[in-house]
């Protein structure tokens, strides 16, 4: 029996629509796109399966986090401030290619970390590797140019401050042409630490285009290292 076809829901094709923008303009890789039907699947495999005390990712953001890793060239992911896993629930997610690759999160918080191995375990990604680090020491398990995606949520006393320099920190190690998303850059309390990271991301000799997407009350940065 062939399984009936899950109906877009509007916010599945908006994901989808921003989606395809971003390929035009040369934000995301060509081969990037919103999988509606697995994004579903996958979503209906969290209930009653992890646990995450709190979370400010909206429905919108985690569609376009699940969509984001769908190209084949997104292999080698990292987060910075993976807390209880519930943004590496959807970049891992939606990865194509995983078997390639790796995916790592880094946070200071034991508790959340044994949380995120739970939560990974219980929905079949314990192949994702988690760790109790700060984010600036997790840069030695990396070589140079190996990185395709670094994800930034880090917040240090109420602070979203150590961005620009984790960015400066993380660079050598991201691959010509890698996705670097930082979460939170309209979130009205942290314009001033997004200052320096914006001044970071509009370096042309670094970065070959940045793009804020205000999708909801946080937004998500999208930037692309030079080729």
């Amino acid at each position: 029996m062939n399984k009936m076809p899950i109906t877009m829901q509007p916010i599945d094709i908006k994901v989808s629509q921003i989606v395809d923008k971003l390929v035009q303009h040369n934000v995301l890789y060509s081969d990037t796109h919103f999988q509606s039907e697995k994004f579903h699947q996958f979503k209906k495999g969290l209930v009653g399966k992890i646990h995450v005390p709190s979370t400010t990712i909206s429905p919108i953001m985690e569609r376009m986090l699940f969509a984001i890793p769908s190209s084949s060239n997104v292999q080698n992911i990292v987060i910075l401030g993976s807390y209880f896993g519930y943004a590496v629930f959807w970049l891992a997610g939606g990865m194509n290619h995983f078997e390639k690759g790796k995916v790592v999160g880094f946070d200071i918080n034991k508790e959340a970390c044994e949380g995120a191995k739970n939560n990974l375990k219980n929905i079949d990604l314990d192949w994702v590797q988690i760790k109790s680090a700060d984010a600036f020491s997790g840069i030695k398990e990396f070589e140079d140019s190996s990185i395709d995606l670094i994800f930034i949520d880090v917040e240090k006393n109420g602070s979203k401050s150590d961005y620009a320099l984790l960015l400066d920190t993380w660079y050598s190690k991201l691959k010509p042409g890698a996705l670097v998303l930082a979460h939170d850059p309209v979130v009205e309390k942290f314009s001033e630490d997004f200052k320096k990271y914006n001044e970071r991301i509009e370096d042309k000799h670094r970065f070959s285009v940045s793009v804020t997407l205000p999708i909801d009350q946080c937004g998500l940065c999208i930037s692309r290292t030079i080729y």
